[in-house]
């Protein structure tokens, strides 16, 4: 007798769930399967890389074959390999399927890769595939470094693409802005996968895609700061970012798939040439990258660990590891804390100085340039092996324990030496008197290796510049001193030239985050040396409340769109009155502050303002001991601060600034 689905006793027969055992083309074809991988079908329709499984035949014997591998390798302790998924792929081309992983002899997945027909069903399911593919199931997702991320579809990505016209036009603007442009896209396989993109969109991976998206922004914000230059609202820096991002997650970038590690770093870094503030999402992106190339093996030396890849994808390895090593430090550096990276765990060699036109996919990779052309990078090799030094100062720093002045004299030796191997072609000098034929990018290169330089000694001796420090501690609180000095005559000197009318305002774009703080780092140095040091003489305190009046003037012109100069400007102004009540300085604080002629560039805020023209308030007023508002590394604790600066309570009330003793 038939049971109808709506009789009761419907209601306790279950189905059973059997398991699938054919592949998916058999499957969809209704042909029997002999469950080989690849099956006998494909093999003979000649597809035999497409057939796939959506489970594993023989799963639970095959366990047990994975169990008994696991004690044999426990009791073999077999050491550190690599454990490859596929072809080698280039750095940065769209070639889905292929993946590259890097894997420690504690790690499951390097046993389970041992396991060919294992390893090849669970490789059936990681490829990128198409747009149409990846965008289904389309809910909001919540990235854990992004938060919640639109999903995107094939239409979403042609609408916000430009015409071709004005995309040529923003890639063109980033290729030709050689300071901003990352080393590890090259020019000429982006543009051949760029014709093919265009050609076939749905062709392309969620991840280059997410790749081009942040190229074009970028350039959209180079060209925002050329006048007449700008781009429409539609296909501003920040909509075009925003369909990076949403590639980025679509594609699924912390699976550790090919293009993962240049994704998350183009979009970081175009984020960041969008910010003008410290932003921490970037600490984490930066860091997220790090974890994504350690996955994919590109902090191992190509020649030991992958002897089959081409020279030109070896190179462009080497250039992706850069640009994860350095940020990670130095975003860990504006942060106070320790990077990502450490020596000692990589041994992958540095960039080699030769520009995208001197190799390509198809050529042999050939020598060096010679380090007298200042090429982008020759400055990227020179900071990645300062970024050797650097590493070492932020452990000395960082420890928990007092550090030993001997080994801070042994760390400033080797800064030193870095500084002295810094060949002629890329040694700083003031702006007005470089050569009219000198690019803007390689003035940029210079100060930035300067800069680097100054602020690893900030860094190293500040920690004696607070009192309690004997004669013995002299040449530190000099050395700190004389580079705080000097990065604020950098400040202005660069300030000077990208101001309107000056040499180089339309690169103003080259200003980010990163190369503010640096500035604002040794303002509070100076900051702190007139609030701690009491062997200064009348002259040397001129001299730094001068160079805190125009730290001051330039801040103030940022604060209306950035929290950190905000910030600067509350602290330098209370400093500077303080000292001018105490009869260091010679001119009025608020003369200096509201007499700046106006550059319709911004103005200081309400609260800076009042405290401009609130001398004798603050003048009553006594400031904390600056060394405390310092971490063991650099970063300024801006909230203690504001409580001083910020004071708001009555003249009969205990001031809140005393509650931080």
């Amino acid at each position: 007798m038939q049971v109808s689905a709506s009789h009761p006793a419907a209601e306790g027969v279950q189905k059973r769930n059997r398991q699938t055992l054919s592949c998916i083309a058999c499957r969809r074809r209704k042909t029997k399967c002999d469950r080989r991988l690849p099956c006998g079908a494909c093999e003979r329709r000649g597809v035999a890389v497409e057939c796939r499984f959506s489970g594993a035949p023989g799963l639970e014997h095959r366990l047990k074959a994975l169990e008994d591998m696991v004690r044999s390798l426990a009791e073999e302790d077999r050491p550190t390999r690599l454990a490859p998924v596929g072809e080698p792929a280039s750095s940065n081309g769209p070639r889905p399927g292929n993946r590259l992983q890097y894997q420690g002899a504690t790690s499951w997945a390097a046993v389970v890769e041992s396991i060919r027909d294992i390893r090849d069903v669970v490789r059936g399911g990681d490829d990128d595939g198409g747009l149409s593919v990846e965008a289904q199931g389309l809910s909001p997702e919540i990235d854990p470094a992004l938060g919640v991320v639109a999903p995107v579809t094939m239409r979403d990505v042609t609408d916000s693409l430009p015409s071709r016209e004005d995309s040529d036009r923003l890639v063109s603007a980033y290729f030709n802005a050689k300071f901003l442009a990352v080393p590890f896209i090259h020019t000429h396989q982006f543009r051949r996968e760029y014709e093919a993109f265009w050609r076939v969109p749905a062709s392309a991976s969620l991840l280059w895609t997410s790749i081009l998206f942040a190229v074009l922004s970028a350039g959209a914000t180079v060209l925002g700061f050329a006048a007449g230059n700008d781009v429409s609202n539609r296909h501003g820096p920040k909509e075009l970012l925003a369909t990076s991002a949403r590639c980025l997650v679509a594609g699924r970038y912390l699976d550790a798939k090919p293009l993962s590690v240049e994704a998350v770093l183009t979009y970081a870094h175009c984020r960041d040439v969008q910010t003008r503030d410290a932003d921490s999402t970037l600490w984490a992106l930066y860091g997220l990258a790090a974890r994504l190339a350690q996955k994919m093996g590109y902090h191992r030396d190509p020649a030991k660990v992958f002897p089959d890849m081409s020279p030109f994808a070896a190179e462009m390895r080497r250039r992706v590891w850069f640009a994860v090593q350095a940020p990670d430090l130095l975003f860990s550096f504006q942060h106070g804390m320790s990077p990502i990276v450490h020596d000692g765990e990589f041994d992958v060699g540095h960039p080699t100085n030769l520009l995208d036109d001197d190799f390509d996919q198809d050529t042999p990779l050939p020598l060096p340039r010679p380090p007298t052309d200042p090429t982008p990078i020759l400055a990227y090799r020179l900071k990645s092996t300062l970024c050797e030094v650097l590493r070492r100062v932020m452990r000395h720093v960082n420890r928990l324990d007092a550090p030993l002045p001997s080994d801070t004299m042994r760390l400033h030796a080797e800064l030193q030496a870095w500084w002295d191997s810094i060949p002629p072609c890329l040694r700083n000098r003031p702006i007005r008197s470089t050569a009219f034929t000198d690019p803007y990018y390689t003035i940029m290169h210079r100060v930035m290796l300067e800069l680097l330089y100054l602020k690893a000694l900030c860094v190293l001796h500040r920690p004696y510049m607070s009192r309690g420090h004997g004669d013995e501690h002299a040449q530190s609180r000099r050395v700190c001193r004389e580079a705080a000095l000097r990065v604020m005559e950098l400040h202005a000197d660069l300030d000077q030239e990208m101001a309107s009318g000056g040499r180089m305002h339309q690169e103003r774009f080259m200003v980010s985050s990163l190369l503010l703080h640096h500035f604002l780092v040794a303002a509070m140095v100076i900051c702190l040396d007139l609030s701690e040091s009491t062997d200064l003489s009348a002259h040397d305190r001129h001299r730094r409340v001068g160079a805190l009046r125009n730290a001051l003037r330039i801040w103030s012109i940022r604060d209306g769109d950035s929290s950190d100069a905000r910030h600067a400007c509350k602290v330098l102004c209370a400093i500077l009155n303080r000292e001018e009540a105490g009869g260091h300085a010679g001119s009025s604080l608020g003369e200096q502050t509201l007499n700046k002629p106006s550059t319709g560039q911004g103005a200081l805020d309400q609260d800076t303002a009042d405290l401009a023209t609130n001398d004798i308030y603050l003048a009553t007023l006594e400031v904390p001991s600056l060394n405390r508002f310092f971490t063991p590394v650099e970063a300024f604790d801006w909230p203690a601060f504001d409580q001083f600066v910020l004071l708001r309570n009555s003249l009969d009330e205990a001031p809140a600034w005393t509650q931080l003793e």
